[in-house]
């Protein structure tokens, strides 16, 4: 008695069905080589049109480029919370930043000979085209004097650039930027990145 794996078919139905089967295989896999070469085809008369055209080129190439960077970069961006502070002028005027200022912009003056009033910080009026978010200074007064004239203030300009990286280093606020050119008080220390 032999075992047979199939004995509810006979030797011609088991034939009949891989036959099936090897049509079914063999049509699919014509189906597929159409479609490869109707592709392939498509292809070659995209190719053919981007020959006779290089600024679709440029366009297509420049699309491509800036998907893939946005892919890459996007994650990094999603995950960055922006940070920005407020800049405090009178905190500026007091900083080391612009006591630098003062004595590289005024040599022979002893800082110690001048203090800053309670409102130090001060519009320029000698630019006045320049946009005032760009115009403030610090102004330091002689001390022992009672009134103001101007040969006893001594005004400097701003490094705001340098202040951001100092005061907030931690944070890596290291850039001044401004909100709108024309408030003057539109001044904050950013991250740049």
């Amino acid at each position: 008695m032999s075992h047979s794996p199939t004995p509810d078919k006979d030797p011609d139905q088991i034939q009949n069905a891989d036959s099936d089967k090897q049509q079914n295989m063999n049509s699919q896999v014509h189906s597929t080589l159409l479609a490869l070469t109707d592709l392939i085809e498509q292809f070659s008369k995209l190719i053919g049109i981007l020959k006779n055209n290089p600024i679709l080129i440029n366009i297509i190439v420049a699309l491509g480029t800036g998907s893939i960077s946005w892919a890459f970069y996007s994650s990094d961006f999603q995950n960055q919370t922006y940070q920005e502070k407020k800049i405090n002028l009178g905190d500026v005027c007091i900083h080391e930043t612009t006591k630098e200022a003062f004595r590289k912009e005024y040599p022979h003056e002893k800082l110690e000979d001048y203090h800053l009033p309670i409102s130090s910080h001060k519009l320029s009026t000698k630019k006045p085209h320049v946009y005032p978010v760009f115009r403030w200074v610090c102004q330091f007064k002689k001390t022992g004097t009672d009134r103001s004239p101007s040969d006893d203030i001594r005004s400097v300009g701003l490094n705001l650039d340098e202040y951001c990286k100092q005061k907030y280093q931690a944070e890596s606020l290291k850039k001044a930027t401004h909100r709108n050119y024309k408030d003057p008080n539109s001044l904050y220390c950013v991250n740049p990145n």
